[in-house]
């Protein structure tokens, strides 16, 4: 089903056909459409409130957004962010070619040996065009520079070790691993993860540091070893054609595109969380002007969730957590997050962290970073 509506997209002549799906179709429970749509309101207080069954109200919170502003200093060497935002990056980001995204184009149209029906049907598939895709992924790259600089260059080294994975396939005459061409995978709207075509290979860690892959032979080592688990354990997970259905230039645009991309990330260096402006004002905020407030932390990307919780927590920031969709028990941290007389351990949960009375007097003083736009009204 998927397949079919990415085909279709790519022949329509309107851009935001996707993002227009999207709009009409994704049930998104935000808090306005809940108090909208199933709160009462309390005539006396003029706050809306829901009724669990056992009669007891919980009033909606008035929440008042923050918005934490840093400078950039564009003639400072040390100012990673003036870097990352200059035209060089931008223009490096806009002239990728991202083939892996628009394999159809790379397609032999006559090839020497003719592909069998199954090869046939999974070329067929292919994305011929890719622009929806690509436009993804250039969309998807600078959302993440904006959330921040260590999400944005952790998306950098997984581009390229991918592409790494596809030049060890060509070089050494191996399968090419087909990854599903979902569009969806892309949109930052309902997928946070950096998950783009493959699993997530985990070239990072919440700390801003890197896994030491700093050279073309590091990223060349790892991705034969990646290669190796996909055609082994994940095999089932991909689809497999031989390089030689594609033209040698589907080879030429993987290098430069790892070319290109290995200039930001030499010129920028490894992740700096100390020269972090951008963190400096969050810690600012969160110690100085509110540090006995509830604070709810938002962001669009789990890279950034898990750095900014590695970040408060070496900060001493310790009545902090940073929850996801891999959170083991997101209710509970959320239950804990509530005013006292409204925790309720949730039916089915352990409610061990919930129901700890120092673990909720720590959570309500701290900031609770939230993966998800919509995870921060649970």
């Amino acid at each position: 089903m998927l397949a079919t509506f990415v085909a279709a997209f790519e022949k329509s002549d309107v851009a935001d056909d996707w993002r227009e799906l999207m709009r009409l179709y994704l049930v998104r429970r935000t808090p306005s459409f809940i108090q909208d749509n199933y709160a009462t309101l309390d005539p006396q207080t003029g706050r809306k409130y829901l009724t669990f069954a056992d009669g007891r109200r919980s009033y909606f919170p008035i929440r008042q957004p923050k918005t934490v502003k840093f400078k950039i200093a564009d003639r400072d060497p040390d100012d990673q962010y003036a870097y990352l935002y200059s035209d060089a990056v931008v223009n490096t980001i806009n002239h990728l070619n991202l083939p892996r995204y628009g394999l159809g184009n790379y397609v032999k149209e006559t090839p020497h040996d003719p592909p069998p029906s199954s090869e046939s049907k999974i070329l067929a598939d292919l994305s011929r065009a890719g622009k929806r895709l690509m436009g993804f992924c250039r969309t998807n790259l600078f959302k993440r520079l904006e959330s921040s600089g260590q999400a944005f260059l952790l998306s950098v080294e997984r581009h390229i070790l991918r592409n790494y994975i596809f030049l060890h396939a060509i070089e050494n005459d191996l399968p090419l691993p087909i990854g599903t061409q979902d569009a969806g995978l892309l949109d930052a709207r309902i997928n946070d993860a950096d998950s783009d075509l493959f699993d997530d290979e985990g070239n990072g860690n919440a700390n801003g540091e890197s896994y030491r892959l700093r050279t073309e032979n590091d990223y060349r080592q790892r991705a034969a070893e990646i290669y190796r688990v996909y055609a082994g354990k994940f095999q089932r997970r991909f689809k497999w054609l031989k390089p030689s259905r594609f033209l040698p230039l589907l080879a030429k645009d993987l290098g430069a595109d790892v070319k290109a991309l290995f200039g930001i990330l030499h010129k920028c260096g490894p992740w700096d969380a100390a020269r972090d402006a951008k963190l400096k004002a969050l810690l600012e905020l969160v110690s100085k002007r509110h540090p006995d407030q509830k604070l709810i932390i938002v962001s669009q990307f789990a890279d950034t969730v898990d750095y900014l919780s590695a970040q408060l927590d070496r900060h001493n920031v310790i009545a902090a957590a940073g929850v996801t969709g891999q959170s083991d028990d997101p209710t509970a941290m959320a239950m804990a997050f509530q005013p006292r007389k409204q925790r309720k351990a949730p039916h089915g949960s352990t409610g061990a962290r919930a129901a700890r009375p120092d673990r909720h007097r720590r959570a309500q003083r701290r900031p609770e970073p939230a993966r998800r736009r919509h995870c921060r009204e649970l």
